[in-house]
């Protein structure tokens, strides 16, 4: 729920900033990687946040997360 509350407000937050697309995604990965201090075994929020890190060009994020997802068995 506290994670829920999160992305309600991040969200609003993120809408109204200079680049909402940049921000949104920025605030995605901070959301993502509570998520998976949470449950690391998360396949699927491994992959997103490897979504996440592609649409902002940071390749090297990308292929570590991405590498994540597949090694925890999520099949693309």
């Amino acid at each position: 729920l506290a994670l829920a509350l999160d992305f309600a407000q991040t969200y609003r937050q993120s809408i109204s900033a200079p680049d909402p697309q940049k921000s949104l995604l920025n605030d995605s990965i901070t959301l993502l990687n509570k998520a998976i201090e949470i449950e690391p075994q998360y396949a699927s929020a491994w992959y997103n946040l490897a979504c996440a890190h592609a649409l902002l060009h940071q390749k090297v994020e990308m292929l570590e997360t991405l590498k994540k997802a597949i090694d925890l068995g999520r099949t693309l």
